[in-house]
């Protein structure tokens, strides 16, 4: 429960932070649905910043609730490093689940707005 709470955590500020700096810097689509477009882009890149900052976290839980027999986070993490190198602590799964995560996360945008434009 730590390991999922912690992660969350970590991924919530760096996904508030890229959209609200997108929201700032990143000009209106002058297109035929281009606002639903633009908040598309925003939600996916800010699901994948928050994914490469927490992804790490989501890994060593995993291989924690995976093992045969208890181990602790540093232990994963050295097992990790030690069998894939940074690479597998760092981008193992990384690619899926920006695909999935960016993908929720363009749709969840579009549905906030628009909603909060309905208010």
């Amino acid at each position: 429960a730590v390991g999922a709470m912690t992660a969350t955590w970590v991924g919530h500020y760096p996904w508030f932070y890229t959209n609200n700096q997108l929201r700032e810097v990143l000009p209106a689509f002058d297109f035929k649905f281009g606002k639903y477009v633009r908040n598309a882009v925003i939600g996916f890149a800010s699901a994948a910043v928050s994914d490469c900052c927490s992804n790490s976290l989501r890994v060593l839980k995993t291989t924690r609730q995976t093992a045969l027999e208890p181990v602790g986070y540093l232990e994963s993490a050295k097992l990790i490093i030690e069998k894939e190198g940074y690479a597998g602590l760092f981008g193992r799964g990384l690619g899926t689940r920006i695909l999935t995560n960016g993908i929720q996360g363009a749709l969840f945008t579009i549905g906030w707005k628009a909603i909060a434009e309905l208010m």
